[in-house]
């Protein structure tokens, strides 16, 4: 079985509303029926976990009845954190009775145009990997500073990357990860790619897209709104 765990537990803060980001209004649907939709569309996924707070458990829940999603087997509360929401659905799932070789792609529930294409390429990594990311290449030229006030070094950007999701990985794996850490005290990662790296797990990288974006600010809804097209749900 390979299960999607969708984060969308975020206050959302940056982007000036009231209402957390995963869940404002774009060309008609909220954001995170299109990441539900992306998964709920790809025949490789055979379950999908949505974490969100507590006051939107039952907007979830409406979104699922509303626009007949088949896969989506829970939506429970999440954390105070974005490591403790994933570590809240890695629990659940859990309990599903996983076997060896499961498998977990966890996504941003913000991040609403993940192409079928990027989640095959984790699914198809995780036969060979235990730890997969998303990754694009660094286009600018990047520079490093101590200070924030003058450049010290410039960076190779052939070597650099920016993380997006999913985040893949042998469920056993990332679960075992995620139990030491939370054992540990260790609460401070923002991603579980992070988590795999402090445990010392080899990380392979699959390409993703620009077009993959993250909606954190005012300006990616914009970005979003010109870049998607409608799904037929």
């Amino acid at each position: 079985m390979i299960y999607a765990l969708i984060v969308a537990a975020g206050k959302g803060s940056r982007i000036g509303s009231d209402t957390p980001k995963q869940f404002l209004n774009c060309k008609g649907n909220p954001i995170l029926t299109y990441t539900i939709k992306a998964f709920e569309d790809n025949p490789k996924i055979g379950e999908i976990v949505i974490v969100t707070s507590f006051d939107y458990i039952d907007v979830v829940k409406n979104y699922i009845k509303l626009y007949n999603f088949k896969k989506v087997s829970a939506v429970i509360p999440g954390g105070d954190t974005r490591q403790l929401s994933v570590f809240s659905g890695l629990n659940y799932i859990s309990n599903n009775c996983v076997i060896e070789n499961d498998y977990v792609l966890i996504h941003d529930g913000a991040r609403p145009l993940v192409s079928q294409e990027i989640i095959n390429a984790n699914c198809e990594a995780l036969k060979t990997h235990e730890c997969v990311c998303t990754v694009i290449n660094d286009t600018d030229t990047t520079y490093f500073s101590q200070d924030g006030s003058k450049i010290d070094s410039i960076m190779d950007r052939n070597c650099l990357y920016f993380a997006q999701t999913p985040q893949s990985f042998k469920f056993r794996t990332i679960f075992k990860i995620h139990k030491d850490a939370y054992g540990n005290r260790d609460l401070s990662s923002t991603d579980d790619i992070q988590l795999a790296s402090r445990a010392r797990k080899e990380i392979f990288l699959v390409r993703g897209s620009k077009r993959n974006i993250k909606v954190t600010t005012p300006e990616d809804l914009q970005i979003l709104g010109a870049l998607l097209t409608t799904p037929k749900f």
